[in-house]
């Protein structure tokens, strides 16, 4: 490896090659033929420098010494990483692809703002202790739902459902309190039970072509 050492001007700079020794938050410790420095990575390096890492140095007559890029690294991961926010910005679209799988993780916040989101996927799942979701219009299309629930509570102005067939099981005390209650059948309509109680605080009306009690 061939160290270009010359004469400095102040603001000249000598870049060579160097192997990361440590990595540190006082610094990155680097080695080349010159010797042994305690370098900063520059702001436009992206690339975390690692140890045993070869990396691009430059350095000042003033003992100034920066990592300005990763050149060689034999571990195939590669980590970005930058002090302070972070901002990614293009005139066109973003796309972040990998096969084997993309994780956002965040300590605090995860922020999406759009005019229109798609969630395409075989398999989704959602893991919260907390949900809240307000909007003006939800419409949702399943074959199949399945759902499991300690509590459930909810307050609509207007609840309507239509469905071919409905099946209800429940092993306790279902209960129902309304002004008006309006239950039609086109065909039969069956009660069973073990007691059967019907009161009324004036009228009990029963009105049928036959009806047959005992």
């Amino acid at each position: 490896m061939q160290n270009n050492v010359r004469a400095l001007r102040p603001s000249e700079m000598v870049q060579e090659a160097a192997r990361v020794l440590s990595v540190t938050p006082d610094g990155t410790m680097v080695q080349s033929e010159a010797g042994v420095y305690r370098a900063q990575r520059a702001v436009s390096c992206l690339v975390a420098p690692e140890v045993d890492d070869v990396v691009l140095l430059a350095t000042s007559e003033r003992g100034t010494c920066y990592v300005l890029a990763v050149l060689e690294r034999e571990a195939m991961a590669t980590r970005l990483s930058v002090e302070g926010d972070l901002e990614l910005s293009s005139t066109g679209q973003v796309r972040i692809a990998a096969p084997e799988g993309v994780d956002l993780v965040s300590q605090k916040r995860v922020g999406v703002v759009s005019a229109e989101v798609k969630v395409n996927a075989v398999e989704a799942k959602v893991a919260t202790q907390k949900a809240t979701v307000v909007g003006r219009f939800l419409q949702t299309e399943f074959e199949r739902v399945k759902s499991f629930a300690n509590a459930i509570d909810g307050v609509f102005g207007r609840f309507s459902q239509r469905a071919k067939s409905s099946i209800r099981r429940v092993e306790g005390l279902e209960q129902l309190k309304a002004e008006h209650i309006d239950h039609s059948a086109q065909k039969t309509m069956t009660l069973h039970g073990e007691n059967a109680v019907v009161t009324a605080r004036q009228l009990v009306k029963v009105d049928g072509e036959q009806i047959h009690v005992g």
